[in-house]
C-alpha cells in the first residue's frame, strides 16, 4: 500500500515538471523553425488601404512585428509620395528608451526613425511604434513604402535580424462628389376667363378757350463793353552775395617721433631630456568597449551615439569592425553592457 502511494506521488511530480518543460521546448523549436524557414521581423501600416477626399487629414499607425525575436532597436525609413499625400506629423509611442533620429525630407518624401533601448526591456509582441498624420494633397494614388535598407536588431542576435514581408500603404485621393441639380417643377397653365366688355359712355366735346398772344419786348442792340485795365507786375531779382575766399592757408608743422632701440632678448637654454620608450600595456579587448578603457560602460554608448549621429568622426564607434557605424554596433555594446 505504501509503495503504491509513493509511486503515485513520484508520477505526479514528474508530470508537474514535464508539462511546463515540454511547452517551453516546443516554443523554442517553433521559433527556431520560423527563423530557419525565412521568417523574421517586419513592419506594417494599419490601415493599409484608404480612400480619401482631397484636403482630408487622416492618420495611420506604423506597427512593428518582432516575428519571434526580442527587438532592442530599429532603423526605419519609409517613403511617401509628396505630390499626393502631404506629411503633417509623426507621433512616437516612446516604446524605446532613446530615440536618436526622427526626420522627414520634404524633397524626397523620406521619413527616418531610429530608436534603441539601453535598458533590459525588449519587444517580443506586435506593437505600434508611432502614428503618422497625413493630408490628401492632390487627386491620385499615394503610397507609403518601407525601404530595403531598414535594420532591426535584437537581444542575443549578431547582426541585423532577417526581414519578413512588410505591409505597405496605398491611399486613393479623389475629388468631392458633385451636386446634381434638381429640374424645376412645371406649373400648370391656368384657363383664361372671359370678361365681358364694359359699356362705353359718350364723352362730351370740350369747349375751345382763346389764349391771348404774348407781347414782344425790344432788345437793345448797341451796348458798349466795359474795359478793365490790369497794371503790370514787376519782379525784382536779388543781387548775389559774393563769398570771401581765405587770403592765406595754415601750414602744419611735422612732429618728430623718437623710436627707442629694440632690446635683443637673451637666448634661453632648453634642456632636452630623452625618455626611455616603455612598451604599452596590452589589454584584453572587451566586447562593446569602444573607448578602449578595458570596461564596457555608458561612455562607450555615448561614443557610438555621437558618431552615429555624425556629431563626431570617431572610428572607434565601429564596435564590430565591419567598416560601418550602425545600430548593429549598438547591439554589440548593449549585449555586453547588460551581460547578455
Amino acid at each position: 500500500m505504501a509503495k503504491g502511494k509513493l509511486f503515485l506521488i513520484i508520477t505526479t511530480i514528474l508530470l508537474v515538471v514535464a508539462i511546463p518543460l515540454t511547452v517551453y521546448v516546443a516554443k523554442q523549436q517553433q521559433e527556431t523553425r520560423s527563423r530557419a524557414g525565412g521568417g523574421g521581423a517586419s513592419l506594417a501600416v494599419q490601415p493599409a488601404n484608404l480612400e480619401k477626399i482631397i484636403n482630408d487629414t487622416f492618420t495611420v499607425d506604423i506597427v512593428l512585428k518582432p516575428g519571434g525575436f526580442a527587438i532592442t532597436g530599429v532603423d526605419i525609413t519609409f517613403t511617401l509620395n509628396p505630390a499626393i499625400t502631404e506629411f503633417v506629423s509623426f507621433t512616437s509611442r516612446s516604446i524605446f528608451s532613446d530615440e536618436l533620429i526622427s526626420n522627414y525630407s520634404t524633397t524626397t518624401g523620406d521619413y527616418r526613425y531610429v530608436a534603441v533601448d539601453t535598458t533590459i526591456s525588449k519587444i517580443t509582441e506586435d506593437i505600434i511604434i508611432g502614428t503618422l498624420t497625413l493630408k490628401a494633397k492632390a487627386v491620385g494614388t499615394g503610397s507609403l513604402i518601407f525601404q530595403d535598407n531598414i535594420q532591426i536588431v535584437g537581444e542575443n542576435y549578431t547582426g541585423a535580424i532577417p526581414r519578413d514581408s512588410d505591409i505597405h500603404g496605398t491611399y486613393i485621393v479623389s475629388l468631392p462628389p458633385t451636386n446634381t441639380p434638381i429640374p424645376p417643377t412645371e406649373t400648370p397653365t391656368p384657363t383664361p376667363t372671359v370678361i365681358p366688355s364694359p359699356t362705353v359712355a359718350p364723352i362730351p366735346s370740350p369747349t375751345a378757350t382763346t389764349i391771348p398772344s404774348p407781347t414782344n419786348t425790344p432788345i437793345p442792340t448797341n451796348v458798349p463793353p466795359t474795359a478793365t485795365s490790369i497794371p503790370p507786375t514787376v519782379t525784382l531779382t536779388p543781387t548775389p552775395t559774393a563769398t570771401p575766399f581765405p587770403t592765406s592757408m595754415p601750414t602744419g608743422v611735422p612732429t618728430i617721433t623718437t623710436i627707442p632701440p629694440t632690446e635683443t632678448p637673451t637666448p634661453t637654454t632648453i634642456a632636452i631630456i630623452t625618455a626611455t620608450n616603455t612598451p604599452p600595456l596590452t589589454q584584453t579587448p572587451q566586447p562593446g568597449d569602444a573607448d578602449g578603457d578595458g570596461i564596457t560602460t555608458i561612455l562607450d554608448f555615448n561614443l557610438w551615439r555621437s558618431a552615429f549621429l555624425e556629431l563626431t568622426t570617431d572610428p572607434r564607434a565601429d564596435i564590430n569592425n565591419d567598416g560601418m557605424i550602425n545600430i548593429i554596433d549598438f547591439n554589440v555594446w548593449r549585449n555586453a553592457f547588460l551581460n547578455l
